[in-house]
C-alpha cells in the first residue's frame, strides 16, 4: 500500500540547504534555503518537524499523529494540508502530482491575472472597518435578513414576473453577470479583511478567469488560514457570506420601496438577483467555494472533492483504494462523491440546456455556434485529456 501513495503526497526536496541555529538560547531554529530561488526561510522546531515528515509516503493522518505525540498539541488535517500548500508555494516541497485542497482543477479550469500584494490596502481597510466585526453589526445583518425574507416571501410573484418581463427579448441579459462580478468582489474583499482582522497576512491577489472568460477576484489566504484555529477559519470564510446576505437583504428591501420600472428599481432588482445567485453558489458545499471549505473544515478532510472522486472511481471499478482510509473517511467520501455526481448532472444539465435553448431559439445558427463554444470551454479539461490519451495511443502503436 505504501507504494500506491508515492506520487500522491508531497515530498521534501532533497536539494534544500538546512542550517540549524541555537543562538536563540531556549529553542532551536532552522534555516531552510530554496536552492533554485535562493530564498531562506526560518523554521521553528514544530514547523521543522512537520517539514521533515513529508517524504512522499507518509499520509497526513500519520503525520498528524506523530506531531501530536511529539508536542502534545492538537493539529487538524486542514492545517497540515494548508502548511504543505504553503511549503509547496515556496518551492520547498516536490508535489509529484499532489494537489492541495481547494486547488482549482477539472471543471474549474481557469487562468489567473496577478494584481500584486494587497496586504497594505487590507490593513487600511481593517482599521476603517473594525466595527464590522462587532456584535451589533451581526444583529443589524440579522434584522435586515429577517425583513428581506419576509418581503421576498410576500412579493416573490411580483419579483419573478419583473425578471421575466425584464429579460424578454434579451433585454438586461448581461447586466446580472456584471452584478454577480460586483457581489463576488465585495464578498472576497470581506473575507480578506476578516483574515487580516484575525491576524492573517495576504501576499497575493488576482483575478481568476473561469473557463477563460468569467472573471472572479481572489485573495491567496492559504498561508494564513492554516495557522488559525478551526473556529477562526469559520469566521473568516463566513464573512463573505454575511456580506452577500446583507447586500441581498438591502437590495430586496430597496427594490420593494422604489417606484416600479424606474432605473433605481431595476438596479435593485438586478442586484437582488445577482446576490441570490452568488449566495447559492457560495453556500453550496457541492461546489468548490465557501460552503465547500466550511464542510471540509468541519469534517477535517482536506482535499475532500478530489479524494471523494478518487474513492468513487476505485469503488465503481472494484479496484484498490487510492490511499489508506478510515471507516469514517470512506463513509463521508462515498456520500459526498455521490452527492456531487447527482448535483452536477442535474445542475449542469439544467444550466447548459437552458442556455442552449435560449441561444438557438433567438439566434438560430449563430446561437448554435456560440453554444458549442460554451460547451468546449466548459469541458475543455475533458477534451484535453481525451486528446492526450489519443496521442499516447498513437505513439504506442508506432
Amino acid at each position: 500500500m505504501k507504494k500506491e501513495l508515492t506520487g500522491l503526497l508531497p515530498e521534501t526536496r532533497s536539494d534544500t540547504e538546512i542550517t540549524p541555529l541555537n543562538e536563540y538560547g531556549e529553542r532551536p531554529h532552522y534555516l531552510v534555503k530554496n536552492p533554485l530561488s535562493g530564498e531562506v526561510f526560518e523554521f521553528g522546531i514544530e514547523d521543522y518537524f512537520l517539514y521533515r515528515q513529508f517524504d512522499g509516503r507518509t499520509t497526513f493522518s500519520a503525520i498528524k499523529a506523530r506531531f501530536e505525540d511529539e508536542f502534545h498539541t492538537p493539529i487538524s488535517l486542514l492545517q497540515l494540508e494548508a502548511f504543505a500548500s504553503h511549503l509547496l508555494g515556496r518551492g520547498l516541497l516536490s508535489a509529484k502530482g499532489w494537489q492541495p485542497a481547494g486547488t482549482q482543477s477539472g471543471d474549474n479550469f481557469y487562468k489567473t491575472i496577478g494584481l500584486g500584494n494587497p496586504d497594505r490596502l487590507l490593513s487600511v481597510l481593517d482599521i476603517v472597518c473594525w466595527w464590522c466585526f462587532t456584535p451589533p453589526v451581526l444583529v443589524l445583518i440579522a434584522l435586515f435578513l429577517f425583513l428581506a425574507l419576509g418581503t421576498a416571501v410576500k412579493y416573490h410573484g411580483d419579483f419573478l414576473l419583473e425578471i421575466q418581463l425584464g429579460f424578454r427579448g434579451g433585454r438586461l441579459l448581461l447586466l446580472p453577470l456584471l452584478g454577480i462580478f460586483v457581489v463576488n468582489v465585495g464578498g472576497e474583499i470581506a473575507k480578506a479583511v476578516a483574515c487580516k482582522h484575525f491576524g492573517g497576512y495576504i501576499g497575493e491577489a488576482g483575478v481568476i478567469l473561469r473557463y477563460r472568460v468569467l472573471p472572479r477576484l481572489f485573495f491567496d489566504m492559504a498561508d494564513s488560514l492554516w495557522r488559525q484555529d478551526k473556529m477562526t477559519r469559520v469566521k473568516i470564510m463566513t464573512a463573505g457570506l454575511l456580506f452577500e446576505l446583507l447586500l441581498w437583504s438591502v437590495a430586496v428591501i430597496a427594490w420593494r420601496n422604489t417606484p416600479f420600472w424606474s432605473g433605481v428599481h431595476t438596479f435593485w432588482m438586478l442586484m437582488a438577483l445577482a446576490a441570490a445567485i452568488i449566495i447559492f453558489l457560495n453556500i453550496n458545499p457541492l461546489l468548490q467555494r465557501d460552503g465547500y471549505f466550511l464542510i471540509s473544515n468541519w469534517l477535517e478532510i482536506p482535499g475532500l472533492r478530489e479524494r471523494a472522486m478518487g474513492y468513487l472511481h476505485s469503488w465503481f471499478l472494484h479496484g484498490r483504494l487510492p490511499e489508506p482510509l478510515t471507516v469514517r473517511e470512506k463513509q463521508w467520501l462515498q456520500r459526498y462523491g455521490v452527492a456531487v455526481l447527482v448535483f452536477e448532472t442535474v445542475f449542469w444539465g439544467g444550466v447548459l440546456g437552458g442556455i442552449g435553448y435560449l441561444l438557438m431559439h433567438d439566434l438560430k445558427g449563430i446561437g448554435a455556434v456560440i453554444f458549442l463554444l460554451i460547451i468546449a470551454l466548459r469541458f475543455e479539461h475533458l477534451l484535453r485529456g481525451f486528446s492526450s490519451k489519443t496521442k499516447q495511443q498513437q505513439r504506442a502503436e508506432l
